[in-house]
């Protein structure tokens, strides 16, 4: 499972990579991408990717899932199964390094936006049909691999299996999702909301209305 939080900023355009593990040949990895029609792309190799049905819209954050469950690689989009495709199994651990907010060090696949909380997990199926996400900040949960973009240095992180490095001047931002508070969902006739919905009024400025 890979995840995180992602912002569009600027003008849409062709690959901007959310974050890649890719390599030209043999078994290419994975990735995520935004492109040019505003679908989200992802990935575990080269032509096996999903497409988005949804089209993002800039300045809002989205939570974004790549999933592999056996044979089966799923796209979510803030918890929505927006695609699936078969797949064989396929050697993710490739030589390239993992690279966010780019693709393999392409300078013109660079994302425009922000990035937060992203997340690997090897061996796990996190999501395995439509969830709602995450709450809160994500977590070191069984078998983490990587936990980071989650303080306030862009290399700083939870979990990292070795060093990481910033590379074309990232900016570390206090700007980062809206994280609801789990404890305040207890509005509402179910308990479940975590807004009080209240009445209103609109006269007519008369003394009649």
């Amino acid at each position: 499972t890979v995840e995180c939080w992602f912002n569009k900023r600027g003008n849409f355009t062709a690959y901007e990579s959310i974050l890649g593990k890719y390599q030209a040949s043999g078994d290419k990895g994975y990735w995520m991408a935004v492109h040019s029609n505003g679908k989200c792309t992802a990935g575990d190799n080269g032509n096996n990717f999903v497409t988005s049905q949804t089209t993002i819209e800039k300045g809002q954050w989205y939570h974004i899932a790549l999933v592999r469950n056996g044979t089966t690689v799923s796209l979510y989009l803030n918890g929505t199964l927006e695609g699936t495709h078969s797949t064989a199994p396929r050697d993710v651990d490739n030589s390239s390094d993992l690279w966010i907010g780019n693709l393999q060090g392409y300078s013109t696949r660079d994302f425009e936006g922000h990035i937060s909380n992203v997340r690997l997990v090897k061996g796990t199926a996190v999501y395995t049909s439509s969830f709602t996400p995450p709450t809160e900040p994500l977590t070191n949960i069984t078998n983490t691999k990587l936990l980071c973009c989650n303080s306030s240095s862009t290399t700083g992180s939870t979990v990292t299996p070795n060093t990481i490095a910033a590379n074309g001047n990232p900016t570390a931002s206090a700007y980062s999702p809206n994280f609801n508070d789990p404890a305040g969902f207890v509005f509402g006739d179910a308990e479940d909301q975590n807004v009080i919905k209240c009445g209103s009024y609109v006269g007519n400025g008369s003394t009649d209305g």
